[in-house]
């Protein structure tokens, strides 16, 4: 099956995919590309996607909501990682998974997504966590390096229910929260260091960056902006956000409150 014939067989299946140059977005941002933004289910859309100069593109797929998958990058010591967390809590069970063309070893394991926010910090070194905000490179698409494909383990594998010692894992580290005078007198002000990050934790996914927006305008109109900083970061990137997605949003209130 083409690569092409097989993008419009995983639409038509409910995967959201859309065409990639190697392991980056064909469209680009300035040609008016969204990136996994742009993935789709409709057949008539992806056809269109991998027709003309997109028709040998690699597959893109924007990770669907109800999965998570775990990225194990031999190249950063995820193999190892993988191993001692079996070792240490037991054996993973069989779950939908796809091995990288770079033929190092690196795999995709697709398990169905817990509720509630999740982190891959307590996985160790070489293993990501992809849900919905990012993607992953599906079947037969080319290693761009190797130029061999990927492949699926056994696509009649349905993604696996994760063990209840990975849905542990992935729940986000509490954050510690030292509680330390501000330099100019915010003690006083509104908010304490506390209250700010406790409503970062408790924020909702798809309101954590519009909650972080609120606490450190807070922060910044009391005055306690640069002593806060540190802690609402730490809180918002262990709730999932990235650490751009962080800086921009402290950047704005700063800006909003100029």
């Amino acid at each position: 099956m083409s690569i092409a014939a097989a993008a419009l067989d995983y639409a038509r299946h409910g995967w959201p995919v859309f065409p990639l140059r190697g392991k980056f977005p064909a469209v680009s941002k300035d040609k008016g590309g969204h990136g996994h933004l742009d993935a789709s289910t409709d057949p008539d859309v992806v056809a269109r996607m991998w027709s003309g100069p997109y028709q040998l593109c690699n597959i893109g797929c924007r990770v669907p909501a109800c999965l998570c998958v775990l990225d194990v990058d031999p190249r950063h010591g995820g193999l190892q990682s993988l191993q001692q967390l079996q070792d240490s809590y037991g054996q993973l069970p069989d779950t939908l998974t796809t091995l990288s063309g770079r033929g190092d070893g690196g795999h995709h394991l697709f398990f169905i997504r817990p509720a509630g926010n999740l982190s891959a910090r307590r996985l160790g070194d070489g293993i990501d966590l992809k849900i919905d905000r990012g993607y992953v490179l599906l079947p037969p698409s080319i290693h761009p390096v190797t130029l061999r494909p990927y492949r699926w383990v056994d696509e009649d594998t349905p993604p696996a229910v994760p063990p209840a010692w990975l849905v542990a894992l992935l729940a986000p580290p509490p954050v510690p929260v030292v509680v330390r005078p501000a330099t100019n007198g915010g003690a006083a002000g509104r908010f304490s260091l506390l209250c700010l990050v406790e409503r970062v934790n408790a924020a909702p996914e798809g309101r954590r960056n519009t909650t972080l927006y609120g606490a450190a305008r807070d922060a910044l109109l009391d005055g306690n902006l640069d002593d806060f900083e540190p802690d609402l970061v730490a809180a918002a990137v262990a709730r999932g956000l990235s650490e751009s997605e962080v800086a921009a949003t402290v950047a704005s209130a700063r800006r909003g409150g100029a």
